[in-house]
This record gives C-alpha cells, structure tokens and sequence, in this order.
C-alpha cells in the first residue's frame, strides 16, 4: 500500500514517471510472503481534456534473472575461493593483450607480490617480454595448443632487488570460448626452484 501510495502521489499527483530495475518487492504467493523482482515504468494518462485520469504500470518480472545472476556470482566466489587455495601457482589471461583477470596468492608470491590483476602481461612483469614469454603466449593463443614447459628459468623482479633467477614448471592452456575463438590463456605451475638446486648440489 506505501508504494502504491507514493506512486500515485509522484505519478498521477505531480505527473512525473518512476521507472524501476530489478526492484526487490514482496508478495504473497502460495499463502505466503515471497522475494520476487520486477522492472517497473510508471507514467500518467490524461482524459480528452488533458486531465490526470490513471496511472498505466508496465510491469516485468525479472525473479528468474536475478535469482540465476546470484547463483552464478556465487558460483564464481567459491570457484576465486578455489583458485586462490591451489598449492600451485595459477593465473587467469584474458584478450590478445593477455591481461590478468585472477592470480592466485602463489602466483602473487612467485612475481614479488606485485598487482597484477588489470593489467597486462607486458605492463605487470616488463622483465618477461624480455625473455619471450609474451611471445609464447601469442603462439598459444593463435595456435590454440598448450605449451608445457619443465622447469624453464625466468629471471623476476622481486621484493625490490634485482632479477632473481627461478625455475617454473608450467602450463599455458587456451580457453575456448562457446563461439570457439580464443578467449584467454589459463597458467598453471609450480615453482621447482629449491629443488633445482638441489639437483645441482
């Protein structure tokens, strides 16, 4: 009833419009209340002689939208959750710029902590372009095979002290998308460092 009155108050009182997206509303259904979600557009109508004469509601329910959007949101929270508690270092590339999407906390540590999330590969870690991981992800993505590499060494930028060796074993996977373009690199890996040097000793 507040709504309706405050509706009737704006719309056919003082001739403005009220539009509305995914407006949470309760209702009673099936003998009790019930969350539902609806794009409402209210406007005035005149009679003959240009007077207010009602109130027209155009009214969609969007229940199914909103209530799929919040699976799918949620969906994608458990799967950061996840992502984030790998063992392994994994990371998520998106467009022909490989730009970071997700990093997990091992990736993070592996690269010195930097933030890399929104910017591209070229632009987070300047030092591997350097030494053709840039490349070899253009190749995976124009040839839409993975590349696996064992233990390869890369020199990195990390805790603000010159380029530390290290060596990755790692996966640069391609995603496909439903249209079957390309749409960004999945990375995978373990740091095998210590025991590299190990190996070594």
């Amino acid at each position: 009833a507040d709504w309706n009155r405050n509706v009737m108050d704006t719309v056919f009182h003082r001739g403005e419009t009220l539009s509305f997206q995914d407006q949470e509303l309760a209702l009673d259904r099936h003998g009790r209340a019930e969350p539902v979600w609806m794009n409402l557009d209210y406007s005035r109508v005149v009679d003959e002689d240009g007077r207010a004469a009602g109130v027209i509601a155009i009214v969609v329910e969007t229940t199914a939208k909103v209530r799929a959007e919040r699976q799918l949101r949620g969906e994608r929270e458990r799967l950061k959750q996840m992502f984030n508690m790998a063992p392994g270092f994994t990371a998520l590339l998106e467009g022909p710029d490989h730009r970071f999407v997700m990093a997990n906390r091992a990736y993070l540590d592996l690269v010195g902590g930097r933030d890399v999330v929104g910017k591209t590969v070229a632009e987070a870690l300047p030092e591997v372009s350097d030494q053709g991981f840039v490349e070899l992800l253009d190749k995976v993505a124009s040839s839409r095979e993975s590349f696996v590499g064992r233990a390869v060494p890369v020199r990195l930028h990390r805790n603000g002290a010159k380029d530390e060796e290290r060596f990755v074993d790692f996966v640069y996977q391609p995603m496909i998308g439903t249209d079957g373009e390309v749409t960004g690199i999945f990375i995978e890996g373990y740091d095998v460092t210590e025991h590299k040097r190990s190996e070594a000793l």
